[in-house]
């Protein structure tokens, strides 16, 4: 068996020997409480990619492409974080763990309960439909490169004032140390197209700088910045209302989360 590796990559590069996602791909389980789950999975990878899998009970041919699902003791996923959140039913903690394993002829998805197996295959789902965009050419062909033997990406050049994206078609949207880089009215239009482009109830995640009074031991460190380095717009971003712009076009604040000099915020489409 291969790496093991979370999330799973979805499409591997098949001219090389390792593990192709396609249709007609045979995605196998023993336990009947994962049928539904399976199902599920299926019809979402179809109606997202076109792509047809095919659900069965028992093992599948050992020289086939396949993906296995399967229930284990929780002592075997140890060495992940131990189960947190809420049961269903009410009686005791949802246990999440799971764990993807890939080698060259199958993808082996391994959880606790049937509610790990969901998320697990939740992941899949979510990269099979990812979309990468980028300005630059150079940078898209790079990442390409770098992405073209882990998962099923369809990276694009394009300009964040208007995404190549249809409108409320996206779960998720994340972008990473973009915001401080635009000038006030362009981070304005970009949330614009974040709004766009998500769902309803679908999740705006933003990584970047902290800004002034995250942390303020760092606040001096922060001012001198732009200072050292050619930063033009870096000084009105640190006191840019992220959350007054979100507000604005249907985007609520859900929390910040502060990582050394770098900081997290989540908002929600409503």
């Amino acid at each position: 068996m291969g790496n093991e590796v979370i999330p799973g990559p979805v499409r591997f590069n098949h001219n090389r020997g390792e593990f192709a996602f396609r249709s007609g791909t045979r995605i196998a389980y023993i336990n009947i409480d994962l049928a539904a789950i399976v199902e599920r999975f299926c019809l979402e990878v179809t109606r997202r990619t076109g792509l047809r899998l095919l659900p069965m009970t028992g093992n599948p041919g050992s020289n086939e492409p396949s993906i296995r699902v399967e229930l284990t003791a929780g002592d075997e996923l140890g060495a992940l974080p131990a189960a947190r959140g809420i049961s269903p039913m009410g009686d005791h903690p949802s246990d999440e763990r799971h764990s993807v394993l890939i080698d060259e002829h199958q993808v082996v998805l391994r959880a606790a309960e049937p509610v790990g197996v969901a998320r697990g295959l939740s992941t899949l789902v979510q990269l099979l439909a990812t979309i990468g965009v980028d300005l630059s050419e150079a940078y898209v062909a790079e990442a390409k490169r770098h992405l073209k033997r882990w998962c099923w990406i369809n990276l694009l050049v394009g300009n964040g004032e208007a995404l190549p994206v249809k409108t409320a078609s996206q779960d998720a949207v994340t972008t990473i140390f973009v915001l401080h880089e635009l000038p006030p009215k362009v981070r304005r239009i970009v949330f614009d197209e974040f709004a766009r482009v998500l769902k309803r109830h679908g999740r705006l995640v933003v990584v970047d700088s902290l800004q002034i009074g995250d942390e303020p031991d760092y606040d001096g460190m922060l001012e001198l910045f732009p200072r050292n380095y050619h930063e033009p717009y870096y000084k009105s971003y640190l006191r840019e209302d992220f959350r007054g712009i979100a507000a604005r076009c249907g985007l609520a604040h859900v929390r910040d989360v502060n990582a050394f000099v770098s900081k997290v915020m989540v908002f929600d489409k409503l």
